[in-house]
């Protein structure tokens, strides 16, 4: 295996924002109310539930034959396409989250539509060249 991945949660600036304010908001309120501590620390609860779900739910893969990408929670899914079956590769950043390296790749073999996306994950060049790599070796 020579990559594996997920979503960044750097892609969802709400939710860290939630998780980040619920925390300290709780924290600051604690001396004035426990139950405005109560709700500050369930809005954080609330942030990582939901960061940990995006992030755990797909699952990314690169090995050296093969792409792979595996979606969902309980009934898992998956889509994979062979490293020499693919014609092109975009990277698509965007925003301040494109700044900071996080893009989403997607892998097309035939026609319009990419048959695999890996989407907002760190390092999205990085990973279109390791790609490229796998293809000029085969």
């Amino acid at each position: 295996l020579l990559y594996a991945g997920h979503p960044s949660i750097a892609s969802n600036p709400l939710a860290l924002l939630l998780t980040v304010g619920g925390i300290t908001g709780g924290l600051w309120l604690y001396r004035f109310d426990l139950i405005l501590t109560a709700a500050g620390f369930a809005l954080a609860l609330l942030g990582m539930a939901y960061l940990s779900f995006m992030r755990f739910t797909q699952d990314y893969r690169i090995s050296p034959r093969r792409i792979e990408m595996i979606t969902g929670f309980l009934a898992r899914s998956s889509n994979e396409v062979r490293i020499d079956d693919i014609r092109a590769i975009n990277v698509t950043c965007r925003g301040l989250t494109g700044i900071l390296g996080v893009g989403t790749v997607d892998f097309f073999t035939t026609g319009d539509a990419a048959e695999v996306s890996f989407r907002q994950i760190w390092a999205a060049q990085k990973v279109k060249t390791l790609v490229r790599r796998l293809q000029d070796m085969s």
